[in-house]
């Protein structure tokens, strides 16, 4: 309990991965979560499946269903006692639907690299009062991911290719206060995009998010409990110079997660619902995102 928490910080992962190809935003999901101790590296492993459905384009009337599911392989190194670097490295595996089609792949995606600096750190001696952290930050993300695959129906949507093809640009920041086992955590970050080979600007990205927690210990374990509201918008994509049709949207979904941190390891879950979305002009539906992970701290 005297060690303070180095708060949520968004790594943009899966931002890239476009639920169809009119739609232009997705509910990211692609933070590290609330993680004690500040200045401890660690490795680990998180999975996030998401689910998707519109309109058919190959059979009126019947409806287009996308599965998205990423393995995101992450660490953190601290070099100094305010900095910390996390990378994250994602494996995706996309399955889409249209009536009596179905395409999907596995491939790697695109990296990203974040360096985020506690500019306010409550001192230890505030142990009995609010305690306070805030991080800014900011990063880049890699186009490591292919971003023009095809088979022999042709080129794979945007939406189903696991990279982007361009040099991204990330900035974050997040407060967090808490007091005795209860918090507060509010965060925001911003993905900046850039054309790709084929003259092609997906549209820039804004995530923000505010949660509540409860820090609890027991015998041999501790565990964090967190509910929550989160906001994802997404800009237009840009083509040739001209926007999109059935791009960018906004969305607003509620979030509960539960870690369990046993020694040096740390196993958690978290359930979103989307609670009101408004993504592709209204052709796009999302459902329930479900995301589970796996560290171990050094």
């Amino acid at each position: 309990m005297k060690k303070f928490f180095a708060g949520i910080l968004f790594l943009l992962t899966g931002m890239n991965a476009y639920p169809c190809d009119a739609c232009g935003v997705a509910s990211t999901g692609g933070y590290i979560g609330i993680l004690p101790q500040f200045t401890r590296h660690f490795v680990g492993i998180r999975y996030q499946y998401r689910y998707f459905n519109s309109s058919s384009i190959t059979k009126p009337g019947g409806r287009n269903t996308e599965h998205y599911h990423t393995w995101n392989l992450m660490g953190r190194i601290s070099p100094h006692k305010r900095v910390q670097v996390l990378l994250n490295a994602p494996l995706h595996y996309f399955e889409q639907i249209d009536g009596n089609v179905r395409r999907d792949l596995i491939s790697p995606g695109d990296i990203t690299a974040l360096c985020m600096y506690q500019a306010v750190r409550s001192p230890d001696s505030s142990v009995k009062k609010i305690r306070q952290s805030l991080l800014v930050g900011g990063g880049i993300k890699l186009p490591t991911g292919r971003y023009n695959i095809y088979d022999a129906n042709g080129y794979y949507d945007r939406n189903l290719q696991p990279g982007t093809g361009s040099w991204d640009f990330l900035i974050a920041a997040q407060y967090t206060a808490r007091w005795k086992g209860w918090g507060f955590n509010a965060e925001a970050n911003a993905r900046i995009n850039t054309l790709n080979p084929d003259n092609y600007l997906y549209g820039h990205k804004l995530s923000a998010q505010a949660k509540g927690f409860y820090w609890g210990q027991a015998k041999t374990f501790s565990f964090l409990a967190t509910v929550g509201l989160g906001y994802d918008y997404s800009g237009k994509d840009i083509y040739l110079h001209q926007s999109v049709l059935n791009s960018g949207g906004h969305m607003l979904s509620a979030s509960t997660s539960f870690d369990f941190y046993i020694k040096r390891w740390v196993l958690g879950a978290e359930f979103r619902m989307p609670a009101w979305y408004q993504l592709s002009g209204g052709l796009l539906n999302p459902g329930p995102q479900v995301m589970s992970q796996l560290m171990f701290m050094f």
